[in-house]
Order: structure tokens, then C-alpha cells, then sequence
């Protein structure tokens, strides 16, 4: 359910905000709450690309991508990804994720995401 509420607060949020353009960075201040923990008292591995996510619903929608994927009927989808964890995130503890396209061939997007706390990723 929590993830739902996530996702509508996210929809909500961006189709208020102004238009955003390919090649800019996006960035979204958020929290780790208590059902992002595991059993090792950080945030979850699979909660860091839950975030991942939102954040890219969050672009489609800024830049109008998701009105073509509505309106064709298109599912997009991760092909893949390459994650490297430097420190842990505590719980209730406020980071910035930064995203941005950083290049595009025929058939892919590389999207770069940091999970950063003050000046460190």
C-alpha cells in the first residue's frame, strides 16, 4: 500500500510542476521511512530501485513521454542495471537523488541516479 501512496503522491506532485527538458538533471529530496529498513537497519536494496522508479515516473510525466506512452500503449521497461553501494541510509534519514539521461543509442537510455546525503553519494 505504501508504495501505491508513493506513486500517487509522485503523479500528483509532477503533473503541478513546470515542464522539464531532455539532458537536465532532476532532483527530488525525499526520507527513508521505517518500511524502507531491513533486518540490517538500513534502507533495503530493492527500495533503492523503488526510488529509482518513482523518480523516472516523475521524468515521463515532466517531459510529456508519458502521454505517448499512454497513448500507444507502450510499456517501459529496465533492460538492466549496474549498481554500486557506498554508505547505507538510515532510517528517517533525508538524502537527495539526483537523476539525469547521460546518453541514448537506437534502442536504450543510460540514466545515471545518486543517492546522495549533503556532498556524499
Amino acid at each position: 500500500m505504501n508504495l501505491y501512496l508513493r506513486l500517487i503522491i509522485t503523479l500528483l506532485r509532477c503533473w503541478r510542476l513546470p515542464r522539464f527538458s531532455v539532458g537536465q538533471t532532476l532532483e527530488r529530496q525525499l526520507r527513508v521511512l521505517p518500511n524502507d529498513i531491513d533486518i540490517n537497519g538500513h534502507m533495503n536494496n530493492g527500495r533503492y530501485l523503488t526510488m529509482i522508479d518513482l523518480m523516472i515516473v516523475e521524468y515521463f510525466v515532466r517531459v510529456g513521454f508519458a502521454r505517448a506512452v499512454i497513448k500507444h500503449g507502450w510499456r517501459p521497461m529496465s533492460g538492466g542495471s549496474i549498481v554500486s553501494y557506498q554508505r547505507a541510509l538510515s532510517r528517517l534519514q533525508t538524502y537527495t537523488l539526483r537523476f539525469r539521461i547521460d546518453a541514448c543509442d537506437e534502442q536504450w537510455n543510460y540514466m545515471r541516479f545518486e543517492f546522495t546525503v549533503g556532498q556524499r553519494v
